[in-house]
């Protein structure tokens, strides 16, 4: 089996939408057939709840506990994650003391930093990415560094602004999210925005594809074929959580 492609969604600084990226970059692959493991790093277990909230789990994805492995990933944790997974998605905590992400970047393909258009968030994103830039595996080609422009306002000031102090870090801006009550509605109900449907949701739809175009060109990956149904990792009825290494539906408790 090829190895699988992994995406670390990750920034110093927190709220600025990692987990919304985290979340709808799995569905999205989802989606597109790969067999989609969620691994939740964050002591919030943001995304295994964002999961949990699901009616139903017709899509090949899976969410893994992770937040108590401090960035390792020990023998432990990789029996949690499923072995036939084509794409994992690590959603990481703000960099927090006692958290280490130096094993993820290791093991992933391409970073994913969340940006927020405030001039706090924008200092604090920078200092970040520049981190990213100087490590042994962005210098050397084995892990790429993509950003994500959150809660994007159109054509106002903070906007522009954004855009052009992202325009000079010599990083890619991958996709632009709108600020949009569509995000606060699909992670109620446990859904990524590509599973909407109609023109209101047109835009955003739009933009999750290009991001996923933007990771496989980054990444240099295709497509695989897509996940049989009957191998999905999922129950009849309800998503996965793993905690451990067997397998547990969502209806108990983490």
């Amino acid at each position: 089996m090829a190895e699988s492609l992994a995406i670390l969604v990750c920034n110093r600084k927190g709220g600025v939408g990692k987990t919304t990226v985290a979340t709808n970059l799995a569905s999205q692959f989802a989606g597109q057939g790969w067999n989609t493991a969620l691994v939740d790093c964050d002591t919030q277990q943001s995304s295994c709840g964002w999961l949990r909230r699901r009616a139903d789990c017709n899509l090949p994805l899976s969410a893994v506990d992770a937040h108590s492995n401090a960035g390792l990933l020990t023998p432990t944790l990789r029996l949690k994650i499923p072995a036939d997974a084509q794409c994992l998605i690590y959603d990481a905590p703000a960099c927090s003391r006692g958290f280490d992400l130096t094993d993820l970047f290791r093991r992933v393909q391409l970073a994913l930093v969340p940006i927020m258009p405030s001039p706090i968030d924008l200092a604090a994103s920078r200092s970040f990415v520049n981190d990213l830039q100087r490590t042994p595996e962005h210098r050397s080609g084995r892990m790429a560094v993509g950003l994500i422009a959150n809660r994007v306002r159109g054509r106002q000031l903070s906007s522009r602004g954004l855009r052009e102090e992202l325009g000079s870090w010599g990083v890619p801006v991958i996709g632009e999210l709108r600020d949009s009550q569509l995000y606060v509605y699909s992670a109620g109900l446990g859904r990524g925005i590509h599973e909407f449907k109609g023109q209101r949701t047109a835009p955003d739809r739009d933009i999750w594809h290009q991001i996923y175009q933007s990771v496989l060109t980054m990444t240099q990956r295709t497509r695989p074929e897509p996940v049989p149904v009957q191998d999905a990792p999922r129950t009849t009825t309800r998503p996965v959580i793993r905690f451990g290494p067997q397998q547990v539906p969502t209806t108990g408790q983490a």
